[in-house]
């Protein structure tokens, strides 16, 4: 349980780190403006972006990628990160011991 409680707090993390800009972002915008994974992930590697839409759609479904992935790309980064950070923590939570 030790690797997915350091998983969780490395995700919640990342988390923040995806948030801190967003706010700052949208505190200078006057309006939310978040950045979703996609953009994200198509700054950091481009190439590697395409390279799983075309395989997504070439050897799975295209479908997969239309209604499952590109939504999820869709998401402001800090969103899943933060979820799945909590979700971990929280199942890997030690219980309160009452004497």
């Amino acid at each position: 349980m030790r690797p997915l409680r350091i998983l969780g707090w490395l995700l919640l993390a990342g988390a923040v780190v995806a948030l801190v800009p967003d706010i700052l972002r949208s505190a200078r915008a006057g309006t939310i403006d978040t950045q979703p994974i996609g953009a994200m992930w198509f700054a950091l590697s481009p190439g590697s972006l395409i390279r799983a839409q075309a395989f997504v759609q070439a050897y799975i479904d295209p479908a997969v990628w239309s209604r499952g992935i590109f939504p999820l790309l869709t998401m402001p980064a800090w969103l899943p990160a933060g979820f799945f950070g909590i979700v971990f923590l929280l199942v890997t939570r030690r219980g309160t011991h009452r004497h």
